[in-house]
């Protein structure tokens, strides 16, 4: 409809980690905010602890990886939160995924904070 237009999708890697089944009940999870205002949850899962996700815009890519600095900060904002702290000798595996985010074509395209979640219905003119 309009060729010139900048693209809305982005790519949005999220990393998880595996922990033990220690560091959640097993029957409930806890979500909460990160320092810098995101969130981030511990739930139980399959006899073990799925600690994530981080959120960042990246790069369409078919083999997405959990970096180091994202597996770092899920352990740093876990032991915010813990009694019992942990370190990368805790972790049992790792993944990182990719999920399809959509940019509000009105936000500044500089602000993270402006990828969506929801479904983004933009009406342009014929």
């Amino acid at each position: 409809a309009e060729p010139g237009a900048r693209s809305i999708m982005l790519p949005g890697p999220g990393s998880h980690l595996v922990l033990p089944d220690y560091m959640s009940p097993a029957s409930m999870g806890l979500v909460w905010f990160t320092a810098d205002g995101r969130v981030l949850y511990l739930l139980p899962w399959e006899g073990s602890t799925i600690a994530g996700t981080t959120d960042k815009p990246g790069e369409v890519t078919f083999e997405p990886r959990a970096s180091r600095e994202e597996v770092r900060f899920i352990l740093s904002e876990c032991n915010r939160v813990l009694r019992t702290p942990m370190d990368e000798s805790t972790i049992r595996s790792c993944w990182c995924g990719l999920r399809p985010l959509v940019r509000d074509p009105n936000a500044d395209p500089s602000d993270t904070k402006a990828i969506s979640r929801d479904h983004v219905v933009e009406v342009l003119s014929p």
